[in-house]
């Protein structure tokens, strides 16, 4: 299954986050695609979902992401019950509908990110272009997450 690395894929990012995917980039060095896969994680594991989503200009190509992020995002489209793209992972509507769930999932992460890590930075719109600690907060965010006691 590799529906995913089609052709040259590209999954476009929510145009109300574009500042907050270039600022982390800028300040972190997360690549766009990082970014986008982080919240797509964080999204999916709080099922957390955003239908209002506006198609922007920060895209990437799925061919950057690992192997092993596209690993995961195949088994989180391959458990997305209501779309079966495992039946048949050549459905063009599927993949589609799967690409779009990446997206809600990515907005949820983002809104997740704004609330838990970016918020003493983040004045509604933009983030701070002074604070330089946005990497620090990002790991002590993912590793509160890791070291979380599951029950």
């Amino acid at each position: 299954m590799k529906f995913l690395e089609e052709g040259s894929r590209t999954i476009k990012a929510d145009e109300k986050y574009e500042h907050i995917y270039t600022k982390l980039n800028e300040k972190t060095g997360l690549k766009i695609q990082d970014i986008f896969f982080l919240c797509v994680v964080l999204g999916y594991k709080n099922q957390r979902t955003s239908s209002d989503f506006q198609v922007g200009k920060k895209e990437l190509r799925v061919t950057y992401l690992s192997e092993t992020q596209r690993s995961i995002l195949y088994a989180i489209g391959g458990n997305l019950e209501e779309i079966n793209i495992l039946q048949n992972p050549t459905d063009k509507d599927a993949i589609a509908k799967v690409i779009r769930e990446y997206q809600k999932y990515s907005n949820g992460g983002m809104e997740i990110l704004i609330e838990r890590v970016l918020k003493n930075n983040f004045n509604g719109n933009q983030l701070s272009d002074s604070y330089a600690n946005y990497d620090v907060d990002l790991l002590k965010f993912v590793y509160s997450e890791l070291s979380a006691i599951p029950f």
